[in-house]
């Protein structure tokens, strides 16, 4: 049989089941679920990408660099400048009206995802929540590179410690995530009522 032809008819008897059960083609992939797949592929590859990009710079390289001092003085310079790009654009102190507008607006993000049983609004906020923390860790390795005289290795030892802590914070967010998952999925069977 023509691969095709397999194709086709394939999404044809999908299209016809999913007719007769009432569902419209956007409904196909679940996107506004937590038991769609995207959601945690997406969950993954976010994570993926914060724990192993500190300032715009991969940790591989960092770990390439570590036996070349020249490399890692070359990286660590590049680090400094980078590093007092994102203070000046994350200063809290400068900010307060926006984070008082952020934690209002995620208090009423939550209450309404939990409120009202939205999935969708659920998994967007367990999504976004761990983001400023993480901006807060980042910026505290910011301050601390650009207070303190750091020698190259000792910089390395610092990004490696903001790379631990990024992933026990990834671990700790999914974690959650999935606890929160599960409770939604019990709380939608017929044994939990």
């Amino acid at each position: 049989m023509n691969g095709e032809l397999a194709f086709f008819l394939t999404l044809a008897l999908f299209r016809e089941y999913y007719q007769r059960i009432g569902l419209v083609a956007s409904e196909y992939i679940h996107f506004t679920s937590f038991n769609s797949i995207w959601f945690w592929f997406f969950l993954c590859i976010f994570w993926y990408f914060e724990c192993n990009s500190i300032f715009g710079l991969q940790y591989s390289t960092w770990c390439q660099a570590n036996n070349n001092e020249e490399e890692l003085l070359e990286l660590s310079k590049v680090t400094r400048s980078l590093a007092s790009r994102f203070v000046k654009k994350y200063q809290l102190t400068k900010n307060w009206i926006f984070i008082l507008l952020f934690a209002f607006l995620s208090s009423f993000w939550a209450s309404t995802a939990i409120m009202y049983g939205s999935e969708f609004l659920q998994a967007l906020f367990f999504v976004f929540l761990p983001i400023p923390t993480l901006a807060l860790i980042r910026l505290n390795l910011a301050n601390k590179i650009l207070t303190q005289n750091l020698s190259p290795s000792e910089l390395f030892f610092q990004i490696r410690l903001q790379r631990r802590n990024s992933q026990l914070l990834a671990l700790f967010t999914i974690s959650i995530i999935f606890c929160w998952v599960i409770f939604t999925m019990l709380k939608h069977q017929t044994i939990w009522n």
